[in-house]
């Protein structure tokens, strides 16, 4: 999925089933809906998620579900929620994206979950919960990120919970 500009109310793209080893790249997407992604993914091994640029007035930026090896890397990313979510996504790379999430104390600029062996590099993160939230994801690498957190007054630059082997 490649170059297309997405106007619309709710998700922009949205991707379910085995999709493994997808390319979704240099799409423009602007959506107004809350509780939605830009971009959501289930199951999408070895994915691509390069150059994008997602405005989501109301919602969350980038989602991926259960997608072993996926990369997510020069994205632009401006959401009134979470900019990337990643949930059961071991090995997954998180590089050189630039994110402004949400203003509230619960937006957060990257939020893994349960996503061991997570690589978090080279992005740049303005949030008002915690720039970098690692949740049970053990042996995460987060490494030379700019992050600008706690614009709410109570977020943490990262914050790693209940994960083993954090570096």
């Amino acid at each position: 999925i490649k170059n297309n500009t997405i106007n619309i109310y709710g998700m922009g793209i949205h991707i379910v089933g085995d999709p493994d080893s997808s390319t979704i790249s240099f799409n423009t997407i602007s959506l107004e809906q809350s509780g939605k992604f830009g971009i959501e993914v289930n199951n999408c091994n070895n994915c691509v998620f390069e150059g994008n640029t997602i405005l989501s007035l109301n919602g969350a930026g980038l989602g991926s579900y259960n997608s072993d090896y996926a990369q997510i890397m020069y994205n632009t990313i401006q959401a009134a929620g979470d900019g990337i979510f990643a949930q059961n996504s071991d090995y997954i790379q998180i590089k050189n994206n630039n994110i402004e999430a949400g203003t509230s104390w619960d937006d957060e600029g990257i939020f893994i979950y349960n996503s061991p062996y997570a690589q978090i590099t080279d992005n740049t993160i303005q949030a008002g919960g915690d720039g970098i939230y690692a949740s049970h994801s053990e042996y995460a690498q987060i490494m030379d990120n700019t992050i600008q957190a706690g614009t709410s007054l109570d977020g943490d630059g990262i914050n790693a919970k209940n994960s083993d082997g954090i570096l």
